[in-house]
């Protein structure tokens, strides 16, 4: 006969088995992601996977992007924009962005610069165009978004849209997302090994 007192406690054990057992083969089984950090880890039954954003990318259109992620720099190449104190928030295993406080930036002007041969001029209007230290966007906030991460693939998109650049990476944050349309065109880029 069982009293009150075994039923309670083989009750409490097999509660505890219970958790036990769920904590144990649900840990197994979780796909982790960590805002802030520079690496995805999948891990699905024994097999652990770690996806990294580190590295050249090269895309089809002879683009080259350089992302270090120890030195925290985004480098779209010479001709292009860059910048420093990056930082990666993946929005799940093979997604997320990227931001960058400008150090070379996009800048525009109407002036003739035919001279300076660090101007371009530009196919479509009278201006002239060029990446610089000295644009007005250097020391603001930048995003890069990507997806469809794999060990040796990413697809990359360059904010484009009313806005250019913010002064806080919190507003980065809440500008350049996919929900305001700020990312529609992607590069498809292949990692690089040297």
């Amino acid at each position: 006969m069982f009293t009150k007192k075994s039923s309670l406690k083989k009750l409490l054990s097999v509660a505890l088995l219970s958790v036990s057992l769920w904590a144990f083969t649900g840990c197994l089984f979780i796909n982790t992601t960590d805002k802030n950090d520079t690496d995805s880890t999948q891990q699905t039954g024994s097999s652990t996977e770690t996806l990294s954003i580190n590295g050249s990318w090269a895309s089809s259109f002879d683009e080259l992007y350089i992302i270090d992620t120890a030195a925290k720099t985004f480098d779209a190449g010479t001709y292009s924009y860059a910048g420093n104190e990056m930082v990666i928030d993946f929005t799940d295993k093979t997604s997320g962005y990227i931001y960058i406080k400008y150090t070379r930036a996009y800048e525009e002007t109407e002036d003739d610069k035919s001279s300076d041969s660090s101007w371009t001029k530009s196919s479509y209007t009278s201006s002239y165009y060029r990446y610089s230290t000295t644009a007005p966007d250097v020391g603001k906030w930048y995003a890069i978004a990507f997806k469809d991460l794999t060990a040796t693939s990413v697809s990359l998109s360059g904010a484009y849209g009313s806005v250019s650049s913010t002064v806080t990476l919190t507003e980065a944050k809440s500008t350049f997302t996919i929900e305001n349309k700020y990312f529609g065109f992607y590069s498809d880029c292949i990692k690089q090994t040297n």
